[in-house]
C-alpha cells in the first residue's frame, strides 16, 4: 500500500498566505508526497491522448504542486478499479469524482476541480424529445443510461428514486450511444467532448442524435478514503494549493486551452 509521508512544513509557513493551522501539520512526518488514480476516456478532463492527461489531470497535479506536495505518480485504471483502489488507500487519491449519498460516506471530498453542465442526449429516430425534465408526461418510463461507476446526478438521482425513470448499464459510455442508436436506451448523459467523441468511435453521423433540454450540473472532486490516515491532511493540502492555482494566468490559459466555459463554483460550505 502506498504511504503517505507528510510535507515540510517550513516550506507552509514561506508560502505567501496561510495554508493550513499549526495544529493541521504538527503530526506529519518530513516530505509530503501522494500517489493518484485516474480513468481515461472522460474528455477533456481525463484522458491518456490529451495534452497533460486532459484538464483535470493537469489541474490536479499543479494544485498539489502549489501546496508544496510532491505527486510520485498518476495511474490510470478502469473506472471501477479507481474507486477500489482509493477506498482501499492503495493510492492516496482519485479524481474526478462527483459528491453521492453513498460516496460521501467512503470518501473525503475536495473542492471543486471543475464545473460543467452534461446535456441528454437521444438517437433522432426514437421520435422522443425529453422538453422538461419536471414534466411528468415527457420523463414517463424513460429508460436512461450511464457507464457502470458513473454516479447519477441529483436531478437524474430523483426521478430514479421516484420509479419515474429506469436505468441501464452500460461499460463506457461508446456503450450507451451504442444502445442510445439501435433503441435499447432512450437518453443518455454526457458533455460535448465525451459525446462527440463517443459518436465517432461508432461510426454514425453526428446528425443521428440530438441534444435535448435535459441537464444535469456536475462538479468534480478530488477523493481520499476516510479511512486514509492523513486524508483530511490530503483534503486540505489540495484545497489550498487549488485555490493557488486558480489564481494564475496558467489556469486561465488551461480553461482557454480545453475550451473549459464553466468556471469552478466554491460554495461557502465547500
Amino acid at each position: 500500500m502506498k504511504l503517505f509521508r507528510g510535507m515540510i512544513v517550513f516550506l507552509l509557513l514561506c508560502m505567501a498566505g496561510p495554508v493550513w493551522g499549526q495544529d493541521q501539520t504538527q503530526n506529519w512526518d518530513h516530505d509530503l508526497h501522494v500517489s493518484l488514480a485516474t480513468g481515461d476516456d472522460y474528455p477533456p478532463f481525463t484522458d491518456e491522448r490529451l495534452p497533460y492527461g486532459g484538464f483535470a489531470t493537469r489541474v490536479v497535479m499543479r494544485a498539489f504542486q502549489s501546496a508544496g506536495v510532491q505527486v510520485d505518480s498518476v495511474i490510470w485504471r478502469p473506472w471501477n478499479r479507481v474507486g477500489v483502489l482509493t477506498q482501499e488507500s492503495q493510492v492516496d487519491a482519485a479524481f474526478p469524482y462527483i459528491v453521492t449519498p453513498e460516496r460521501a460516506e467512503q470518501y473525503l471530498f475536495s473542492k471543486p476541480i471543475f464545473r460543467k453542465i452534461d446535456s441528454g442526449w437521444q438517437w433522432s429516430g426514437s421520435g422522443r424529445r425529453i422538453v422538461d425534465l419536471n414534466d411528468p408526461k415527457a420523463v414517463e418510463g424513460l429508460t436512461f443510461c450511464l457507464p457502470f461507476d458513473f454516479a447519477a446526478p441529483d436531478s437524474i438521482r430523483k426521478l430514479l428514486l421516484e420509479n419515474r425513470i429506469t436505468l441501464q448499464r452500460a461499460a463506457d459510455l461508446v456503450g450507451c450511444f451504442s444502445m442510445l442508436h439501435v433503441g435499447r436506451v432512450d437518453v443518455t448523459l454526457a458533455g460535448r467532448d465525451q459525446a462527440a467523441e463517443s459518436i465517432a468511435e461508432i461510426g454514425v453521423p453526428r446528425d443521428e442524435f440530438l441534444r435535448s433540454n435535459l441537464t444535469a450540473e456536475i462538479e468534480g472532486r478530488l477523493i481520499v478514503s476516510k479511512d486514509h490516515p492523513h486524508g483530511p491532511e490530503i483534503i486540505a493540502a489540495f484545497n489550498a494549493g487549488l485555490e493557488r492555482f486558480e489564481a494564475t494566468t496558467e489556469y486561465a490559459k488551461l480553461m482557454v486551452e480545453f475550451r473549459i466555459t464553466e468556471a469552478p463554483f466554491h460554495s461557502d460550505t465547500d
